[in-house]
């Protein structure tokens, strides 16, 4: 395409594409801007996007930009250069899940559901950005972690109505499992789907079904603790 006809079919300006241009290699994208550049590649052809692959497979890396110690501040960069993701990063937000995790026996879901709700937002986010396979694959496991969350509080909070919502999470959840391989979350997730079915949809038969995958893929990934909570409610 033209500069003009790219900047058309991105929605952007023509001046903007003529600064991507020209400061090439060395240009750092606002989030906003990457997002939409992201968003049109995943769209595209499979054909176009080999062809993008082969077009930039013999670029130089772009320079390693230095990250902050500190967790916070850390993720604080991370977030405006979601790019320089790294493992650290990666076992720091999955920290501060597993902390909410701890909390949802003690503390309302509802005053739960704000800080998750952020911790999952970003974890979503840099999983779309990293290019690194090892952590793109910790990332879809804190994915799944944080959507299973998120399933738990929202279903609360809504005394046990909102299934959809819920749903939608636990859904995101499983396919980020399968997807890193995380055969654990994956049952964690569908048990807590077939609570859905059994107390808030009245649907036993879809439960069973549900509550016996969950322990037959937590006893593949060797967890009794899972299991037999999924054979309580097989039972």
């Amino acid at each position: 395409m033209s500069v003009r006809a790219f900047a058309a079919h991105l929605g952007v300006a023509v001046a903007s594409v003529t600064n991507w241009e020209r400061r090439g290699e060395v240009i750092r994208l606002r989030d906003e801007t990457q997002q939409i550049l992201d968003t049109d590649l995943s769209r595209a052809s499979d054909d176009v996007r080999a062809r993008f692959e082969t077009a930039v497979a013999g670029l130089p890396a772009p320079p390693a930009l230095p990250l902050p110690r500190d967790g916070a501040r850390r993720l604080e960069f991370v977030m405006a250069h979601p790019r320089s993701i790294d493992l650290v990063t990666v076992a720091y937000l999955r920290e501060h899940v597993a902390a909410l995790d701890a909390e949802y026996d003690r503390a309302p879901s509802a005053s739960l559901l704000g800080t998750a709700g952020q911790r999952h937002g970003q974890i979503s986010f840099l999983s779309t950005h990293a290019a690194n396979t090892r952590v793109r694959r910790d990332l879809l496991a804190a994915v799944a972690e944080s959507a299973t969350l998120m399933g738990q509080l929202v279903w609360d909070a809504s005394l046990r109505r909102d299934h959809t919502t819920a749903l939608s999470y636990l859904d995101q959840a499983a396919q980020a499992a399968d997807e890193c391989g995380d055969r654990l979350a994956a049952a964690r997730a569908q048990l807590r789907r077939s609570y859905i079915a059994l107390y808030g949809r009245k649907d036993p038969i879809a439960g069973l079904d549900m509550a016996t995958q969950a322990v037959n893929a937590s006893r593949t990934a060797g967890s009794n603790v899972v299991a037999g909570q999924a054979l309580l409610h097989v039972a």
